[in-house]
């Protein structure tokens, strides 16, 4: 996808990283599926992306079509099961921000 947004920070990458290798699918965690490789979604307003900030974890299957949830395929039925991107988003931030408070000066 094209998008407006500047190039990621060091910060926004670290980000990225702890949620990609880390974290990985926030959906699968939900569902106690364990670790999933995710993709880095951004949340969209009026069909943009908000900002690099603004991203959740989640694996292809709930993140595109794949599985019989996706978040690109059907927001209210992604909502419904698993709560609004706004609340993932904050689990997301609690766990970087545990990962990043486990690993000395911030290098894993």
């Amino acid at each position: 996808m094209k998008t407006s947004l500047p190039n990621a920070t060091k910060a926004e990458k670290r980000r990225f990283k702890i949620m990609a290798e880390e974290i990985g699918c926030i959906a699968c965690l939900m569902d106690n599926l364990g670790y999933n490789p995710p993709d880095i979604h951004h949340e969209l307003s009026g069909g943009k992306r908000i900002s690099h900030s603004h991203t959740i974890p989640l694996c292809p299957e709930t993140h595109h079509k794949y599985g019989d949830i996706s978040v690109h395929q059907g927001i209210r039925k992604f909502e419904e099961k698993y709560s609004t991107e706004e609340y993932l988003r904050e689990l997301t931030n609690r766990a970087v921000a545990d990962f990043e408070s486990r690993t000395i000066g911030g290098v894993g």
